[in-house]
């Protein structure tokens, strides 16, 4: 039988029904799974340091999601029109996807060390486990189907349609002329899409108002609540009915594993899930990757324990509460309980904060164990990239000055100014960085926070709240100072890409990775303008998506593998970014990753860098 999937169909029915407006409505993203290639570790299934043994890999986070404005529900990030990410449709895939996959088969065979027998007893567990989910998950996707076609009915009648086309032809016409009188700034075009969307919300607010759409969606809503919640009780059932199977079969010997196990399990199913900058950072593979010597993983390695235990309360604590909580928030949102909806969010964002902290406390004390070395550095530096990449990750400054050292023919003199250029922008770049970590670190949760109130007032509100909202929603929730730091990163990048391009002769850098507009990254600004420009004009686009979108789409129109979109490619690449994304709507957030044997690990639904990309 083959594993559980989840149809994507099935997802964008429901993401209509979700967002309830058509300005809103995009496909959603496959869901995810856990690689099949997973190798656990040593050291008690955590995963383990290479030169002692251990060749712990682990599961590549998920990301993205649906975006636009309403993907932040329940505590969501990532890229979009508005800043928002992929958190609402992310949870309904969970509430969706099976506990367990075909492939996990062999992480209970190899952790629980089973023999022959053993493996087929719980290989025919999974059988009817599969079985059993399989019709539930099916005829609550064919419900979610036919509601959101008949709700999608409703809002897109082809007059509808010919009157978004009519006002989105309107703004893109009305930019144009105010650009001919000089380029617009960043601001002032976030200022120009803001007051559009306004107006064309108000606009539309009153076409719908008298039709009766209000109704129509508070029984979506109450509909997929209900199918939502029965799919929610038999998952519970078959996982316990499966995990009581599997404990049935294991003698004593093997009883003594099932603990560090099941925290194994829960944080390569569940660690990914993570909405905030750190929540889904897996300590134990970031030191594994680190491959420290044997001397050093020595002074990290007692710290395994305590950090294994409290990140699995954390997680546990985390998960336990969204699972139980997620249907009263659906039923608040329903029902117009905007007070009981916050308490809820804000309770779901603590407990995402808690696993943060976990991470980060275990970040300080395993740095600390290695003293004042460079191996400690380095260690540090890793982690924060992994866990806050928004901030530490690669900048297209970064980029250029790697694939400038790689140049075939570089003069020795030249190659040693090149280094000279790196080092000083690191230098310049790193108190700004730590600025953008202490600001992430303050403000992600509120931010979180306040946009879900937002988006469960919006579908309190009824259609007028929605319409309203995304009027609003246009230019992102950036604070002001964590822009301002980002433009002075940006700046700082381009200063030191003149510098290098400087050295370079006009052959060489024709072979240098291009760039649009400086490399700057998105801020959940406006999702594009119904007409991308060339390939500067993709590329703009393409840095407000999560990195691992932006990679995918790079990688398949990357024809000359120079790690960008040029001229001669923009053309296949405004098509393709039309057809998600709607002709300038809000981004759509990336796939889950697929981190197998020590990939990448991403952040949960994390908007893409806010300073230079």
């Amino acid at each position: 039988m083959n594993a559980i999937r989840i149809s994507t169909r099935a997802l964008a029915a429901t993401a209509a029904v979700l967002l309830a407006a058509p300005l809103f409505a995009q496909s959603a993203p496959a869901p995810g799974a856990p690689p099949a290639n997973q190798q656990d570790g040593a050291n008690g299934n955590r995963g383990g340091n290479g030169n002692a043994g251990g060749q712990g890999r682990g599961q590549g986070q998920g990301r993205g999601g649906m975006g636009g404005q309403m993907g932040r529900m329940f505590g969501g990030g990532g890229g979009g029109m508005g800043g928002g990410g992929g958190a609402g449709m992310r949870d309904v895939r969970d509430a969706l996807e099976p506990d367990f996959a075909r492939r996990d088969l062999q992480l209970f065979v190899r952790q629980l060390t089973l023999d022959e027998v053993q493996g087929d007893v719980v290989e025919q567990l999974f059988e009817d486990y599969e079985t059993a989910y399989q019709p539930e998950m099916e005829r609550v996707q064919s419900s979610m189907m036919d509601v959101g076609r008949r709700l999608m009915e409703s809002f897109m009648t082809p007059e509808r349609q010919e009157q978004m086309t009519a006002r989105m032809e309107k703004m893109r016409e009305e930019l144009r002329a105010a650009e001919e009188n000089g380029e617009m700034t960043d601001e002032q075009r976030r200022d120009f899409f803001r007051t559009r969307m306004e107006q064309s919300a108000a606009e539309a607010q009153k076409e719908l108002a008298a039709t009766g759409i209000d109704a129509e969606i508070k029984s979506a809503f109450t509909t997929i609540l209900a199918d939502l919640e029965a799919l929610q009780t038999k998952k519970l059932e078959l996982k316990k009915s499966f995990i009581d199977g599997v404990k049935a079969t294991l003698d004593d010997a093997q009883m003594v594993n099932w603990d560090p196990f099941e925290r194994f399990l829960t944080r390569e199913k569940t660690l990914p899930r993570g909405r905030i900058s750190g929540e889904s950072t897996n300590l134990f593979l970031v030191v594994d990757d680190a491959r420290l010597p044997v001397e050093e993983f020595a002074k990290v390695e007692p710290l395994f324990d305590s950090y294994e235990s409290q990140l699995d309360a954390a997680l546990r604590a985390r998960n336990d509460f969204i699972t139980e909580s997620n249907s009263r928030l659906f039923k608040a949102m329903v029902n117009g309980d905007t007070d009981g909806a916050s308490r809820i969010i804000k309770q779901q964002v603590q407990l995402r904060t808690a696993v943060r902290d976990v991470n980060e406390s275990f970040r300080t004390q395993m740095v600390g164990a290695l003293g004042e070395t460079a191996v400690s550095q380095q260690l540090n530096q890793s982690i924060l990239a992994s866990a806050f990449e928004r901030v530490y990750g690669p900048t297209q400054t970064t980029r250029m000055f790697e694939a400038a050292k790689k140049l075939d023919g570089l003069d020795a003199a030249v190659l040693a100014s090149i280094g000279e250029l790196e080092l000083g922008y690191a230098n310049e770049v790193r108190p700004l960085n730590d600025r953008l970590y202490t600001l992430t670190k303050q403000s992600e949760p509120d931010e979180l926070v306040a946009a879900s109130e937002r988006a469960v007032t919006m579908l309190s509100s009824g259609i007028g709240g929605m319409m309203g909202g995304m009027g609003r929603g246009m230019g992102g929730q950036r604070n002001d100072t964590t822009r301002e730091v980002n433009d002075q990163k940006r700046k700082v990048g381009e200063n030191y890409q003149e510098k290098l391009k400087a050295l370079l002769t006009p052959d060489q850098l024709a072979l240098m990775p291009q760039q649009g507009r400086g490399g700057r990254g998105g801020q959940g600004g406006q999702g594009g303008q119904g007409g991308f420009g060339g390939a500067a004009g993709v590329t703009r686009m393409l840095e407000r998506l999560p990195e691992e979108q932006r990679k995918e789409i790079i990688g398949r129109l990357d024809t000359n593998k120079n790690g960008t979109i040029d001229e001669d490619e923009a053309t296949a690449a405004r098509d393709m970014m039309r057809q998600q994304f709607g002709g300038g709507r809000g981004g759509q957030g990336g796939q889950p990753g697929q981190g197998g044997n020590g990939g990448r690990r991403g952040q949960g639904g994390q908007p893409p860098a806010n300073g230079e990309v």
